[in-house]
């Protein structure tokens, strides 16, 4: 059942360097960490113009804005 799941989600790769990731979805909130162009990200929701992120690498979740991310798919 997990690798089912797994393979439904959606995931985006970050476009743009030192991409905030960021604790709640506005510019103003606290940044987790920075993320680089090529990072891998799961999406899990989505909150004006930001979406809700997981980032296995870092094992971190939080907010990145829309336009950092190209989202992607796989076949």
């Amino acid at each position: 059942m997990m690798a089912l799941a797994a393979l439904t989600a959606t995931f985006a790769i970050v476009v743009q360097d030192q991409s905030s990731l960021r604790t709640e979805p506005r510019a103003s909130a606290t940044q987790a960490t920075a993320l680089s162009q090529g990072d891998v990200v799961e999406i899990r929701g989505e909150r004006a113009d930001y979406l809700k992120v997981y980032e296995y690498r870092r094992e971190r979740g939080g907010y990145l804005r829309r336009d950092a991310v190209r989202a992607v798919g796989f076949t």
